[in-house]
């Protein structure tokens, strides 16, 4: 049940069913600039930011529960792992909000 909460989650923050009410083609472009108008292609652009920074969040929560009952070189690298994750999700984020006009 948590699985099936956490994917409408995301269709609903990823604008999935905006654009397909919208349906809105856009043509020739991948990613319209202006806030009125999400291709299909944005919002799985933003289900996927959106999926690699929950993915983040995951492995930095399994990283830090795991550093608390054992040291070692697991949890740090899924803590490590777990920050590139959240950075890469957060330069895409900007660089769809840069495309957009914002």
């Amino acid at each position: 049940m948590k699985s099936v909460y956490l994917f409408v989650i995301i269709i609903f923050s990823a604008g999935i069913v905006n654009a397909i009410l919208e349906g809105s083609s856009g043509g020739q472009y991948l990613i319209i600039p202006g806030a009125n108008v999400q291709t299909m292609f944005e919002s799985f652009a933003n289900s996927f930011i959106i999926i690699i920074g929950v993915l983040g969040l995951y492995l930095l929560n399994r990283g830090s529960v795991q550093s608390i009952k054992r040291a070692g070189s697991v949890p740090n690298s899924l803590i490590a792992s777990g920050l590139v994750l959240l950075v890469i999700s957060f330069i895409l984020f900007l660089y769809i909000l840069g495309l957009k006009g914002y």
